[in-house]
């Protein structure tokens, strides 16, 4: 995808020579552009004719900026688990966002709109509850799908890690094209769990939930409450799942008046991409 023409003159290369060398081979290798005998030890012959691949792409304007900053999704999971949970993440805590703040806390939402960005909430929210409680900025992930920012956001791991880049993703194992969310073939049909496939196979990163150490909920539409992504990524946390969105609301409330010692609640609310 690092090279794919669609995300022309949107893409930023982290700053870090060994990182970018490795993620751009591998980008110009999946493209069958060049081979490398050793990505992680190229040759000086390699890293030639890297460069000569690499500088018409930058020369056509598909580069935008190298990256230094952890302003992402994966940085607010991270400051989430550090908060939280005894491990220490495997990526910086977001910035703005401290784990000791959340360590005193003893309820945690964190209510996931999908598709809704800072550019819309600062256009439309007015003086709306969000908008008035806006503290900054962070960016998603990349690709910025819902499958690969869900992914991020229930385990804490970046996209590369459960490697689902969109809605649909071919799956050799499970026999073609698959709606990895709701994970039924993509030519129709029951999900691939009804027909015997061990998602957790596909879907084979920890849980979040499963590594901080408070109450876990996952408050999710009813119709995907049950789906094998969920399932999986959902580890030990209780599903709550709603039905209107009067009940999206109403759910959150009563899982907050539970008498637990401490909380911690993913809210999905995947309306607005839908209607968008």
């Amino acid at each position: 995808e690092l090279l794919n023409s669609k995300w022309k003159g949107r893409v930023a290369v982290l700053n870090d020579p060994a990182i970018a060398m490795a993620d751009l081979g591998n980008a110009v290798q999946a493209l069958g552009l060049m081979k490398f005998k050793d990505l992680g030890n190229m040759t000086r012959g390699e890293m030639d004719r890297l460069f000569k691949i690499l500088s018409k792409y930058r020369k056509d304007g598909h580069f935008r900026a190298f990256w230094s900053t952890f302003n992402e999704s994966v940085n607010l999971m991270a400051s989430i688990e550090a908060g939280l949970g005894d491990e220490t993440p495997c990526y910086a805590p977001l910035p703005g966002l401290d784990p000791s703040r959340l360590r005193r806390a003893k309820r945690v939402v964190l209510l996931v709109v999908d598709g809704l960005g800072y550019d819309f909430l600062v256009r439309a929210g007015g003086e709306g509850a969000l908008h008035r409680r806006l503290e900054g900025r962070i960016t998603s992930v990349f690709p910025s799908t819902t499958a690969a920012a869900l992914a991020t956001i229930l385990t804490g791991a970046a996209p590369q890690q459960p490697a689902l880049t969109g809605w649909f993703v071919n799956v050799p194992e499970l026999g073609g094209v698959t709606a990895v969310l709701p994970c039924p073939p993509r030519v129709g049909g029951a999900p691939r769990g009804h027909a015997g496939v061990d998602a957790a196979k596909l879907f084979d990163q920890v849980p979040l939930v499963d590594r901080l150490r408070a109450r876990s909920y996952l408050v999710v539409p009813r119709r995907i409450a049950g789906s094998e992504f969920n399932t999986a990524y959902g580890g030990r946390a209780e599903r709550r799942p709603y039905r209107a969105p009067r009940g999206f609301f109403r759910t959150i409330e009563r899982i907050l008046r539970e008498p637990d010692p401490r909380q911690y609640v993913y809210a999905y609310w995947p309306e607005l991409d839908g209607l968008a």
